[in-house]
């Protein structure tokens, strides 16, 4: 998970091709022994993307737009969207410590 949130820092297109490419393989390859491992390329980095979204949101300061980009999202829509469904919330709602709303962790 660290190559992947290494290419979603230097601000690159996620796909497993990046990733094979960092870590010397080809995607075939790296899709296998993921297979082996009985993980899934999509999982590993939604959650690479959630834990650096949550990162970037509580300690950042940076704006949604850029927090999106830096996740590797296209629109800021998308990442309503994926918060929401990670955390239950929208990402402002996240911020407020009052907000009546679940998996705040």
């Amino acid at each position: 998970m660290a190559i992947i949130l290494n290419i979603l820092r230097r601000g690159h297109t996620l796909s497993i091709q990046q990733v094979a490419d960092a870590i010397g393989m080809s995607r075939q390859t790296l899709h296998r022994k993921l297979g082996h491992e009985n993980a899934i390329f999509q999982t590993l980095a939604d959650e690479t993307r959630k834990g650096l979204c949550q990162e970037l949101l509580t300690q950042s300061g940076a704006s949604l737009a850029e927090i999106s980009r830096q996740c590797g999202f296209q629109e800021t829509s998308n990442l309503y969207k994926a918060f929401k469904r990670w955390f239950g919330m929208p990402p402002k709602a996240y911020l407020d410590p009052l907000a009546p709303w679940p998996n705040r962790d």
